[in-house]
């Protein structure tokens, strides 16, 4: 039972806004009273879990905790070259200087490689189709043309319209391909998003366990979407699948179960929903709730409560579901943060007080959580 975003206000986010804001010296004498303050309030909310994106001095030593280290996302990926000594290389280095301090931590759960990564295959594909001829990931998608084709460039124009390209060898010096409307040429599509994804977490995985053993490897947070090819692969290399909730319906924030009970049958994984939220238009900190239309937002404090309370009960009704991490502790800043996510999503508003009722709920909620994944 996590809460993300546990800071001290502030933060990468949220600099150079002029607007207001939360801001720990604000409140607290210092960054050590406001680690205390914030992690008995926590405590008294009986959340047992910091999540992603939260300030060490919250951390460490004090609630579970479980950091994230963006590795494809500080590469670009999925959109540069996977295939290459230097991605390996730069995942090594994040890995050594985040996690390996940190490998006998008791507090850590596990590790989230990344955070809502673009698995978007069929952009994927056009993406590395179109790279320039030397892209190794490219030269594994042409491998993967002629295994499913063998020497026939006809069947496989079948499946895809060529482009400056009459043979296998001219599509390789720099053709491309697009593919032809209900062709089997999908299946190849899908075939290499599987690829990709096999590259990515098999050296996610490989990585983390260099130099971290102990803690569990959490898969990478899904944006509410996740294509089976992908799924299928990821659940040889993860312990536990995660994924966030901006699949709710925005009109009331309830998930539909088939997207849980299929990525849990399909990758036979435990679940983590890493994010979960709600936002009401009726607020401490002013915010619009304007920046986008696909979160869950309501009118009242009340529907607000009332919405995280169905929110985490249903989560907690499913078996395979083992954490449901609230996002976030803090409301964004009412001017919007740098990319302009202006959302009442916090526990407490930009001047540290708390939203009662929704902490009430959640509080209550959480005291029967146990009971109810029991049965």
């Amino acid at each position: 039972l996590g809460v993300n975003c546990v800071g001290k206000g502030g933060g990468p986010h949220d600099l150079n806004k002029k607007g207001p804001m939360y801001r720990h010296t604000d409140h607290y004498p210092n960054a050590g009273a406001w680690a205390e303050a914030t992690t008995e309030r926590l405590r008294a909310w009986k959340f047992n879990t910091i999540g992603s994106w939260s300030d060490d001095e919250v951390c460490r030593g004090q609630l579970a905790y479980t950091p994230v280290l963006l590795l494809g996302k500080s590469c670009g990926l999925p959109w540069v070259d996977l295939f290459t000594p230097e991605i390996e290389q730069e995942f090594d280095r994040i890995v050594r200087e985040m996690a390996g301090p940190h490998k006998d931590d008791p507090n850590i759960i596990g590790w989230y490689p990344d955070n809502e990564l673009g698995w978007y295959i069929e952009t994927i594909f056009l993406t590395f189709i179109d790279a320039p001829a030397e892209n190794a990931t490219r030269k594994r998608l042409l491998q993967l043309l002629e295994e499913r084709y063998g020497a026939d460039f006809g069947a496989l124009s079948e499946d895809f319209a060529p482009v400056r390209a009459a043979n296998f060898a001219e599509l390789a010096a720099g053709g491309s391909l697009r593919l032809r409307p209900a062709s089997r040429g999908r299946e190849t599509v899908h075939a290499f998003g599987g690829i990709v994804a096999e590259r990515y977490y098999a050296l996610t995985r490989d990585t983390i366990r260099r130099y971290d053993p102990n803690h569990l490897v959490f898969g990478d947070r899904y944006a509410g979407y996740y294509p089976l090819c992908v799924a299928e692969v990821a659940k040889k290399y993860v312990d536990v699948v995660s994924t966030n909730g901006s699949f709710a319906d925005p009109s009331d924030g309830f998930m539909p179960r088939y997207y849980l009970d299929t990525l849990h049958r399909v990758t036979g994984r435990p679940i983590i929903l890493s994010e979960y939220y709600s936002a009401a238009m009726e607020n401490q900190s002013g915010n619009r709730n304007s920046s986008t239309n696909a979160f869950a937002v309501v009118k009242t404090q009340e529907q607000r409560a009332a919405l995280a309370e169905g929110t985490l009960t249903y989560l907690a009704s499913l078996p395979y579901v083992v954490g449901a991490h609230w996002f976030q502790y803090v409301d964004q800043p009412p001017a919007g943060r740098l990319d302009g996510e202006d959302f009442n999503f916090g526990l407490i508003d930009i001047y540290n007080k708390p939203y009662d009722l929704l902490a009430k709920a959640i509080t209550e909620t959480h005291e029967r959580v146990p009971e109810m994944h029991r049965n």
